[in-house]
């Protein structure tokens, strides 16, 4: 009898089904993607703020390298986070995540629009 408990006992795995896993990893990418957003305005400000300060002529690549890069992740992560974030969450069938990130689509577009009318109405 003691040989049948050792038995299934064993047959018990310490491992995750698949489905679990691929369930966490879904939730991870569009925890991950909402946060890029977010960040997004941030790294426009940062940029914003880079610009309008003065530095010494030694760092003055190396912040322009830093503008352009944050520059470019904050566009990134306002036009692409929301696209991405929406395919991820149809894929993994979650009605509210497609909401947040269809939202988060339509505020990115405002926003954007928003910008472009400002600039191209600056006198």
């Amino acid at each position: 009898m003691a040989s049948d408990v050792s038995a299934s006992s064993s047959v018990v795995s310490g491992g995750t089904p698949p489905a679990a896993a691929e369930g966490r990893v879904m939730s991870r990418l569009i925890a991950w993607l909402t946060g890029w957003w977010l960040a997004s305005p941030l790294m426009f400000w940062v940029v914003t703020l880079q610009g309008e300060n003065d530095h010494d002529i030694a760092h003055d690549s190396f912040w322009e390298l830093v503008g352009r890069a944050l520059g470019w992740i904050g566009l990134g992560g306002a036009v692409l986070a929301p696209v991405v974030g929406l395919v991820v969450a149809s894929i993994g069938r979650r009605r509210r995540a497609c909401a947040r990130f269809a939202l988060m689509g339509a505020v990115s577009v405002v926003g954007i629009l928003a910008i472009l009318y400002v600039v191209l109405h600056a006198d």
